[in-house]
């Protein structure tokens, strides 16, 4: 009976440590789960005006990237994967904008705002996410370098006909113009091949960088927003964003990325009495489950403008423009593909010449020299039609090092001519042809959160040029334009 007692106790010592392991298992088990517990931030968008819930508002987690809608009671949230000390929400619907930071418990669970989260109209300058110059979306204000972004009611009241006119008035911008139709912003003092126009973060394709007399096929009607940025993150874009870059973002862009559910429309229609202008715009777009469509049109037709020295003759333009597009996205991809078409027709002031090719010279009896019977006086325009393809993929949670991953490809198809027409006729006849095809493909990695954060991608542009006519003073020329970046931002 002595003997037997310590062999029936050791099953009992087995069972002792094996419960033992599994209590410690458990502990550890329950530890992780508690370290890695996802974080809440709840609160609640309201209208300033009224009180009421904002339904539908886009929000932007500045300190993660996140996006979020609100429900039809004005509520949102957000998960954290891990704790922060303080949030930065931004929000804007339509026209209504706004953004506020707060103080949140790193201890907590689950976390709500103390205070709704206001939208108020007039807000010009406000601290909106910008994408085009930080290595994740950023404020403005903290974006390294001088980021200035153009939205809502900006957009709306400057009442541009043009890009470069849109952004005359803002720091370190001016505008180069050879009338209404031939503008281009200038940046720093730079202009032309200096300076990069874009859309959505590809070249627009026109040739508005290589003459005075040409201009760039973007109506300020299409841009959901307008970001302009100088300093080093235009290394992003190439060599010919030196100056800077205007990046023109538009509603496919911003579908994308968060596509809100439902339908929205937007009008605009204005009236200028100085060159009986009239121009009118409407934009409209959907999203259900898993899909998201937009598209739109806009018409843009001045006449000869008058000014204190009397009517500027051969002023008048006319612009038409429209694009569509349909997207699919998931919990972790998306794609889309669009399409875009323009058309226009602008004068060029004071670009008169003669049959014989010489300029007009005035003499001071207001007679052009050396005008005889065998020269008339012409007029010269500039008609431009432009024709785009475009297709975006996208996908997050990577899992690694980067977040996401987008790609870009984007066939541009532009051709304009430089058309003369004797004065008082409508006989037009073409002086000189210019076409421009290009291919642009671009693949993105991304970094948004953390204290690095990076950008790195490569890029390719592949065009054909060809000038045929008087003006054709370059050869036939075909590019290829290959490039590799890096972007990255250490935060403290």
């Amino acid at each position: 009976m002595v003997a037997d007692a310590p062999r029936s106790a050791q099953p009992r010592c087995w069972a002792r440590h094996l419960a033992r392991r599994f209590a410690l298992l458990g502990s550890a088990l329950a530890l992780a789960t508690v370290a890695g517990a996802q974080t809440t931030i709840s609160g609640t968008v309201l209208i300033a005006e009224n009180g009421e819930p904002a339904h539908d508002a886009e929000l932007v987690l500045l300190e993660t990237d996140q996006a979020a809608h609100s429900d039809e009671s004005g509520r949102f949230g957000f998960e954290l994967s891990e704790p922060l000390s303080t949030v930065t929400v931004h929000v804007y619907v339509g026209f209504l904008t706004g953004v506020r930071t707060f103080e949140v418990d790193e201890d907590a669970t689950a976390f709500e705002l103390p205070e709704p989260v206001l939208l108020e109209a007039g807000h010009h300058t406000h601290e909106h996410v910008t994408v085009t110059a930080s290595a994740s979306g950023t404020s403005p204000f903290e974006a390294f370098g001088s980021v200035q972004s153009f939205e809502g009611l900006a957009l709306q009241n400057e009442a541009a006909r043009n890009i470069a006119e849109l952004l005359e008035s803002a720091p370190g911008v001016a505008m180069r113009s050879s009338g209404p139709g031939a503008a281009r912003p200038i940046l720093r003092g730079f202009e032309g091949d200096r300076v990069l126009v874009m859309e959505d973060g590809a070249r627009t394709g026109d040739l508005g960088s290589t003459s005075g007399h040409h201009g760039v096929p973007v109506d300020p009607l299409q841009a959901e927003r307008v970001e302009v940025v100088l300093g080093p993150a235009t290394l992003l874009y190439g060599s010919n964003a030196i100056g800077g870059a205007v990046n023109v973002i538009s509603m496919g862009s911003h579908l994308a990325h968060s596509p809100p559910p439902g339908f929205r429309g937007q009008a605009n229609l204005d009236y200028s009495t100085a060159d009986e202008g009239l121009r009118g715009g409407v934009r409209a777009q959907a999203a259900g489950s898993g899909w998201f469509a937009w598209g739109g049109g806009n018409s843009n037709r001045t006449e000869d403008y008058d000014s204190p020295a009397g009517v500027v003759e051969n002023s008048a333009t006319s612009l038409t423009q429209g694009e569509a597009g349909f997207g699919l996205f998931g919990e972790r991809a998306w794609f889309s593909g669009s399409v875009k078409m323009d058309d226009s027709r602008f004068g060029v002031p004071f670009g008169h010449e003669h049959g014989h090719g010489q300029e007009a010279e005035m003499d001071e009896h207001g007679h052009h020299e050396g005008e005889d019977d065998h020269g008339e006086e012409l007029a010269v325009d500039v008609v431009a039609n432009r024709r785009q393809f475009r297709s975006d993929f996208g996908i997050g949670d990577l899992g690694g090092v980067f977040e996401s991953l987008e790609t870009t490809v984007r066939y541009s198809d532009y051709e304009h001519d430089e058309v003369e027409t004797p004065v008082g006729t409508t006989l037009d006849e073409v002086a000189t042809n210019f076409q421009n095809q290009s291919l642009v493909v671009r693949a993105e990695l991304k970094r948004p959160a953390g204290r690095v954060q990076s950008r790195l991608g490569v890029w390719g542009n592949f065009r054909r040029y060809e000038a045929i006519g008087e003006e054709a003073l370059a050869p036939a020329t075909d590019q290829t334009a290959l490039a590799a970046f890096s972007y990255n931002e250490i935060r403290g």
